[in-house]
């Protein structure tokens, strides 16, 4: 039954009711009221009459779109003069979409949507898949892309499914600077997004830069849904409710360049706050390659960090979620890091679990923080750690299980955690945790469980770790530590 729709029992008794009305007031010697308006747009099955509601909606008040159930909208081409199956939306909307689909059909590049600066829109019930959005980009791209979705203002998905989606974009030349680029379904510029009982699947974003040099590079970030926090509304929130973000992929390639990526499922940058709650991350990716070797004129030449997620300078909450088997994977010669999560941010997690993410690289390379990793070396403009941004985190009853840091020819440090920093105060703590059978591999390898660069970087409270390889615990500058309530 469509939203607002009414049944045939209450318009017979609306229809009596005009009735009655008109004939008393002939009697009476009066005209009756004009009958008011609804403030929704019932849309038909029709591509056109969708674009017609949306230019109604921007123009009156009438700001509630209702779909037609269970339709299936195949847009053709963008609206003329934007890169957006419908027009912008310039004024708050919401949109029911009585579990109807839209979706691409045809040769052009574009997305579904794109909302004007402030604006607030809410989606319930809708499925958007198979949105292509390219950018043929001479020197710079300037902003987050959006394969589905680019929010200028606060959005919110409900009960809805983002999937399939991609974002290509072309870089040629220097980059100007380090530039974000992505949101294969989702990207919010200056915009808080919510997602509630929500899924963003299987959306991608591909990154090829072309003669970047060193004087910076774009960066493929946010497979499935990215926000950042700069702009007049900021901090800007990512809220992640009973989701699932699965599948999403983000992949760079470098030729005479830089090949960065970061972030496979979801990111939360530039002081942006992430707040999940029972949600889930996992099966999320990125990848990255490069022709020229791992020191580049001074810098990695090929990064991936966050298979899972990515969490920039802010306060992040994350309760009784799952981020399990993400991938970090680096090719020839690189560096690769954090392959489930990676926080430069203050974080606190509640419950739920790290598990089976895996930062990987071949040949002579660093693979960093299976699990988790608490530093960014794109944040630190390429260069290894201990230089930069480290992030802070509580972890209290979280499980970090068979992650894996795989240097293959090279290092493998920190199966489950890689934590940086000097360790005043303790950047990480453990609160009745368990890190138990992850591994750190490689020509060298320390930290099967943690490998941290000082002794003091991690504090331990109740918790177990135990049955990791080689090791449980490793420091840069002392070696092995004692840090498990148990004997292994």
């Amino acid at each position: 039954m469509k939203v607002f729709h009414q049944d045939r029992a209450r318009k017979q008794r609306i229809a009596i009711g005009v009735l009655a009305t008109s004939m008393l007031a002939g009697v009476l010697g009066f005209a009756p009221a004009a009958q008011a308006q609804p403030n929704w747009i019932e849309v038909d099955c029709s591509e056109s009459d969708f674009v017609a509601a949306v230019t109604e909606a921007n123009t009156t008040t009438r700001n509630i779109i209702v779909l037609d159930d269970k339709c299936k909208y195949e847009f053709e081409r963008p609206v003329a003069g934007t890169a957006n199956a419908l027009p912008v939306v310039t004024d708050t909307l919401t949109i029911y979409g009585n579990k109807s689909k839209v979706e691409a059909d045809g040769d052009w590049f574009f997305r579904f949507m794109e909302t004007a600066e402030d604006v607030s829109v809410t989606i319930r019930d809708l499925t958007i898949e198979d949105f292509e959005l390219a950018i043929p980009a001479v020197e710079v791209a300037t902003e987050p892309a959006g394969g589905a979705i680019l929010a200028h203002g606060p959005l919110t998905l409900r009960n809805s499914t983002v999937k399939d989606n991609e974002v290509f974009v072309l870089n040629v030349g220097p980059a100007g600077g380090l530039n974000l680029m992505g949101g294969g379904g989702v990207a919010g510029l200056d915009a808080s997004v919510t997602l509630t009982s929500s899924t963003v699947s299987g959306n991608d974003v591909t990154l090829v830069n072309i003669l970047n040099g060193v004087g910076g590079a774009n960066i493929a970030a946010a497979g499935g849904v990215g926000i950042d926090g700069t702009g007049d509304d900021a901090p800007n929130t990512l809220r992640i409710d009973g989701s699932t973000v699965k599948g999403n992929k983000v992949s760079a390639t470098g030729l005479y360049s830089l090949g960065w990526a970061a972030a496979g499922g979801a990111a939360a940058v530039d002081g942006a706050v992430m707040d999940m709650d029972g949600s889930s991350v996992s099966s999320n990716s990125v990848s990255a390659k490069s022709n020229v070797n791992i020191n580049f004129a001074g810098v990695d030449a090929t990064l991936a960090e966050a298979g899972g997620v990515y969490l920039g300078s802010g306060t992040h909450d994350i309760d009784g979620s799952t981020i399990d088997s993400n991938k970090a994977s680096a090719k020839g010669g690189t560096i690769a890091l954090g392959g489930g999560l990676v926080n430069i941010g203050t974080l606190t997690m509640d419950g739920g679990s790290i598990s089976k993410n895996k930062a990987s690289c071949d040949d002579v390379c660093l693979a960093l923080g299976g699990g988790y990793a608490n530093t960014s070396i794109i944040a630190n403009g390429g260069v290894l750690l201990p230089v930069g941004p480290v992030g802070t985190a509580v972890f209290t009853g979280v499980t970090f299980t068979k992650n894996v840091a795989d240097g293959d020819d090279g290092v493998g440090l920190g199966g489950g955690l890689l934590l940086a920093g000097d360790g005043g105060p303790a950047e990480t703590r453990l609160v009745n945790s368990t890190i138990t059978k992850n591994e750190a591999k490689g020509d060298v390898s320390r930290g099967g469980g943690i490998f941290a660069q000082d002794l003091d970087a991690v504090d331990v409270d109740d918790s177990v770790i135990s049955k990791n390889k080689p090791d449980n615990c490793y420091a840069l500058f002392t070696g092995p530590f004692w840090c498990n309530i148990l004997d292994d």
